[in-house]
């Protein structure tokens, strides 16, 4: 009876011992979320990144049960909210939503406090959208052949506004520069507002604007839209043809949103929300909602969207380069 105590106080032990050492991974898998998740939009309030983390949010928060905050920490071009995040638990419980920005920063900064491919990881994207090529109507430019042509008798003479230095709409315009073969002038800006202020002042020749702006001016006949950057109509202008089309033979560009967690979160727990992030693009009300933005769900497994991010981080370097761009 001694000796058969002793085998199973020894089971019992080692059953306690594989609870233990039993992956964090496992137990979280089951358990997460238990408190409310914190979602750091790096930037202000009304960005196309806080709004997409909102509506993404809401539904994660009725699928989970349990509180999603959006919490704003714009500054540094999007580094100080990533920051946080970056040196952030690595529990689950506080995420990243970025841009093309993410890519844009790693290649851009010299020195920045974390590393990005190393300190953050992808979850899932959630949405991309086209930038918008507009002039306007008193310019004299009737499509993109025209701008071009421009350009070229005329190199650095005419000028584009954007949000500020590095940002989704620069970069999208220096590609553009780089693949008409044109020299344009670059008047950077502290917003978005601002710069489409420029075009209708008159102060620059043209911009790269959002789809919904250049669809909101284009209604009211304030400017005219020579081309979407992506690689295929949208529905919002669908008399409006993709410049790839129109001249600038492989240009693509689009806007895009997505997901992050620190680096160390159990593989399970990014699975997870990944797949509910899937199961909140899916609703009909988010996919209309999308439409409106001019934006297209994107689905991508984690390790989908990590090569995705690599890929864009190797693009948005090539153009760094041969653009010549630098932080002032």
């Amino acid at each position: 009876m001694i000796r058969l105590n002793q085998r199973l106080n020894f089971l019992y032990l080692c059953l306690a011992a594989l609870c233990l050492t039993m992956p964090f991974s496992v137990y979280a898998q089951n358990s997460w979320p238990n408190k409310p998740v914190k979602i750091i939009v790096p930037f202000a309030p009304g960005s196309a990144t806080d709004i997409a983390a909102r509506i993404v949010g809401q539904k994660l928060s009725e699928i989970w049960q349990q509180q999603v905050i959006i919490e704003n920490k714009p500054g540094a071009g999007g580094t100080l909210g990533t920051n946080l995040v970056a040196k952030s638990p690595a529990d689950g419980y506080t995420l990243l939503a970025h841009t093309n920005g993410f890519v844009v920063n790693s290649v851009l900064y010299n020195k920045l406090p974390f590393d990005s491919i190393k300190d953050l990881t992808p979850i899932s994207p959630f949405f991309s959208a086209p930038f918008v090529l507009i002039v306007l109507p008193n310019s004299g430019y009737k499509s993109v052949a025209d701008l071009i042509a421009a350009a070229k008798a005329k190199p650095g003479d005419l000028m584009y506004s954007t949000p500020g230095i590095g940002g989704a709409g620069h970069f999208v315009t220096e590609k553009f520069r780089l693949m008409a073969g044109i020299e344009v002038l670059h008047i950077p800006n502290k917003g978005a507002a601002e710069a489409a202020a420029d075009l209708i002042s008159g102060r620059v020749n043209f911009i790269f604007s959002p789809i919904t702006t250049a669809t909101a001016f284009s209604k009211e006949g304030r400017v005219i839209s020579l081309g979407i950057s992506s690689a295929k109509k949208s529905p919002l202008l669908p008399n409006v043809l993709p410049i790839n089309d129109l001249g600038v033979p492989a240009f693509n560009e689009t806007f895009w949103t997505g997901l992050w967690a620190p680096a160390g979160v159990p593989p399970l727990v990014i699975e997870k929300i990944s797949k509910e992030i899937h199961q909140v693009l899916a609703y009909p009300e988010i996919q209309e909602r999308f439409k409106t933005l001019g934006a297209e769900p994107m689905i991508m497994t984690p390790k989908e969207f990590s090569n995705f991010v690599l890929r864009e981080q190797e693009s948005a370097d090539k153009t760094v380069k041969a653009a010549g761009i630098k932080m002032e």
